[in-house]
């Protein structure tokens, strides 16, 4: 369950989310550090909530291109008001650590 709402809360960007998420990973800790080997799922899922992965939405009305493989992609087709397409060019909104970079049509120019 800690997983799914990591990944949940880091997907929606959702603060509500990332509470409880953030509950669920302080309540299994005392379990896990008395038995790390049995909670490897548990310590996967810390990491991935201490090291957020690079968030990309892309607005595109065709290609959509390749994509890290670490990290949480989320495609609109068409785009829309708050992910609009530039130039007519698929559009990029990067984020990491809850700090974006400006729009881009190139990915390999912000990764």
């Amino acid at each position: 369950m800690a997983y799914n709402l990591v990944k949940l809360s880091q997907m929606m960007e959702d603060e509500k989310l990332e509470e409880i998420a953030k509950k669920q990973l302080t309540f299994m800790a005392s379990y896990a550090k008395d038995y790390p080997t049995g909670h490897s799922f548990y310590l996967l899922t810390l990491s991935l909530y201490l090291n957020p992965p690079v968030h990309i939405v892309c607005a595109t009305n065709d290609h959509v291109g390749k994509f890290p493989m670490d990290s949480n992609v989320i495609i609109i087709k068409g785009g829309n008001e708050k992910y609009p397409i530039l130039s007519n060019k698929t559009t990029y909104y990067v984020c990491k650590n809850k700090t974006c970079l400006p729009p881009t049509n190139n990915l390999e120019e912000v990764l």
